[in-house]
């Protein structure tokens, strides 16, 4: 943030500029909290009554279950920046923890942040596939998380691609390459449709 060319309150602008701009569009489904938006607590300020309270979408400022209603198909994500069962050794694991607890074992998709790493992991239990996703950060070379350990900074981009017809998900570690993927779906749907 500091080390931006551009000072703080010209990056929160932009990026609140372009959260407006999805959200008017119906393309912002959720806004979760983070560690870096308390900053304003000590003196009584809430940042999201403060700078999103136009948004339509919801905001999770504790964590939350966001259903998201297809065609033929309801998917449950569980969403929180971070969750107690953080693991160097299984990095997911806190994503679980918070499907299984948060979830009470009624959601797809487990979804936390804050590490700085990024994983996924596809798995069954209780005959139900789910997914466990930790996000990552797009701050690559961050000497303050090296200083925490967190110094394996993983790319970021995890995306999930939910069917609208069929209850069936798919990850992608990258953001181009699941655009590639649903671009050549569209492809070929035309295509057999002629």
């Amino acid at each position: 943030m500091l080390e931006n060319p551009l000072p703080p309150q010209m990056q929160a602008r932009a990026y609140l500029k372009v959260l407006a701009e999805l959200d008017k569009s119906g393309k912002l489904a959720v806004v979760g909290q983070g560690n870096h938006d308390r900053f304003g607590e000590v003196a009584g300020q809430d940042f999201f009554d403060t700078f999103m309270r136009e948004l339509s979408a919801p905001i999770f400022t504790e964590g939350g279950v966001l259903n998201i209603v297809t065609a033929k198909a309801t998917y449950r994500l569980a969403m929180n920046h971070t969750f107690w069962g953080k693991s160097k050794i299984n990095l997911t694991n806190a994503a679980k923890r918070l499907i299984e607890y948060e979830g009470e074992g009624n959601v797809d998709i487990g979804w936390v942040g804050h590490t700085h790493d990024s994983a996924y992991e596809v798995f069954t239990k209780g005959g139900k596939e789910l997914v466990a996703v930790v996000s990552g950060t797009y701050k690559l070379d961050d000497k303050f998380g090296k200083k925490w350990g967190m110094g394996r900074e993983g790319m970021p981009g995890i995306t999930l691609m939910l069917w609208q017809d069929e209850k069936r998900i798919e990850v992608f570690k990258d953001l181009e390459r699941a655009q590639e993927v649903l671009l050549a779906l569209v492809h070929q749907k035309a295509l057999t449709s002629r």
